[in-house]
């Protein structure tokens, strides 16, 4: 019975508690950290990743919920609650790193000569290209 009544009112603390954030130009992990520690609730995100975003607002809000919903609206997150925890995370996808394969011919009627290496200022690689005379 006891424990009933514990998770009632943590609930009805989550749910039922006004949140008031006051930031200037802070960082939005601060501005969580900060909402967490006053108001009990339980947050997991990147902390780098929120870091790089700032708020500024002074705002009364219903609940911790309708104050992340807020504070992320403006920017590529989103959150979902998995039991008690907010958990933010981006909503960008990761682009993944490709190679490229360069492949081709260069053909030039003017040197008759052979070239072996060609070296391209500001790339990394070399292209082995073996020159063809085409005479008309």
């Amino acid at each position: 019975m006891i424990l009933l009544v514990l998770l009632l009112s943590s609930q009805l603390k989550l749910t039922g508690q006004s949140v008031e954030i006051a930031a200037i130009d802070e960082p939005l992990n601060q501005v969580l950290l900060v909402m967490a520690r006053d108001y009990g609730i339980q947050l997991s995100f990147d902390d780098q990743l929120l870091s790089s975003y700032t708020i500024s607002l002074h705002e009364v809000f219903d609940n911790p919920e309708e104050a992340i919903a807020f504070l992320i609206k403006d920017y590529p997150l989103d959150y979902k609650q998995i039991g008690d925890v907010f958990t933010l995370f981006s909503t960008q996808a990761v682009e993944p790193v490709t190679n490229h394969r360069i492949s081709g011919r260069i053909i030039d009627a003017l040197v008759q000569g052979r070239i072996d290496q060609i070296f391209c200022p500001g790339l990394t690689f070399i292209f082995k290209i073996k020159w063809q005379a085409e005479q008309r």
